[in-house]
């Protein structure tokens, strides 16, 4: 099956040339069986890729237009050849099952990614039960968009898993969100200025960044395990209305990271981290009732700001072995003090 190649508008090149970033580590290379689908170019009108003629392989980059929509069926299998990607302008449906889902993997070397770039008229866009593989960027949801990315798995991408661009709204739920590349440093989520994204029940490990906040406002981040990277949750320049609760954040670098930012974290557990938080330059959040249990450093307060962390669970309530994991104005000049009385006498 091959679709209408034309020449591609100027509207979806910002698109593109983000996702083809970077894209230029060969990760994979797998066989193509001879009963296979090419597919390319530009979509303007809906269709489905149907198991049937799966796997289909997209040879050039396929654009989506703007009052189309692709669907792809349960099971079906897309690989991609090199820098290759899908731009979507309308919608794309790619709803799998538990038991049947939908593979986006590489030919050979690094494909860009899925941009969804239709802003606020696209609101059918979902990606659920897939894998999404061996790419630069997994998704890209660009300005004003909100697709729906629930139950994937992304994984070995070289950049980032997800992007959430200018006031786009995406739901991303319950995905696990993997190790980049060999030699990829990558962010698990990028939010970028005044996005509005729900992060819920995501699993987040090894990257560079397990999400970035910067310049956002009204984001919510729950429910989500984050380990083993560098920096669990960054927060740069945001607002005192991003929310950051209910999360177990275990064995990263640093659990939560912050520049000039005033976030609401609550109710999370903070384990065994090397830093549980470090709030940076012009930071002073909001820190009651977590538990801050056998972490190295609890609060490296790296600001003149007084950091308020009363209200929360330290492993013990010895004053004194609390005052030990903490970093302040009692270790160096020119940082504020870390105030932790009252302190809570059990788990949240």
């Amino acid at each position: 099956m091959v679709c209408d190649k034309r020449i591609i508008p100027a509207i979806v090149l910002p698109a593109m040339l983000l996702l083809m970033m970077s894209c230029g580590t060969e990760v994979t290379e797998v066989d193509i069986p001879v009963k296979a689908s090419q597919v390319g170019g530009y979509i303007d009108s809906s269709m489905t890729w149907t198991l049937d003629l799966s796997p289909y392989l997209v040879m050039s980059p396929v654009i989506v237009d703007s009052h189309a929509v692709l669907t792809v069926d349960p099971g079906v299998e897309i690989r991609f050849d090199w820098k290759m990607g899908i731009v979507v302008l309308g919608s794309m449906i790619a709803d799998g099952t538990p038991d049947s889902m939908i593979l986006f993997s590489a030919i050979d070397g690094v494909w860009s990614g899925l941009a969804f770039t239709g802003g606020a008229s696209d609101t059918l866009s979902s990606l659920s039960y897939c894998i999404i593989e061996y790419c630069n960027a997994g998704v890209v949801c660009n300005s004003l968009t909100s697709p729906t990315i629930e139950h994937c798995v992304i994984q070995n991408f070289t950049n980032i898993g997800i992007y959430v661009g200018y006031l786009a709204e995406a739901q991303i739920v319950d995905n696990d969100i993997l190790d980049p590349a060999p030699g990829g440093s990558s962010m698990g989520v990028q939010c970028d200025p005044y996005a509005f994204p729900w992060i819920h029940g995501n699993r987040i490990t090894g990257h560079a960044q397990g999400i970035q906040c910067r310049y956002v406002s009204f984001t919510i981040i729950d429910s989500n395990y984050i380990a083993d990277c560098d920096t669990g949750v960054s927060f740069l320049y945001t607002y005192n209305t991003v929310t950051l609760r209910g999360s177990n954040l275990e064995g990263n670098n640093v659990g939560i990271g912050l520049v000039w930012s005033s976030p609401d974290i609550t109710d999370n557990s903070i384990w065994e981290n090397t830093k549980a938080m470090q709030p940076g330059p012009g930071s002073n959040p909001y820190f009651h009732q977590n538990d801050l249990s056998d972490n190295t450093w609890t609060v490296f307060n790296q600001t003149p700001n007084r950091i308020d962390a009363e209200q929360n669970w330290w492993g013990t309530t010895d004053s004194t072995m609390i005052a030990a994991g903490i970093w302040d104005r009692y270790d160096t000049t020119g940082i504020g003090i870390v105030d932790f009385v009252p302190v809570l006498t059990a788990p949240p």
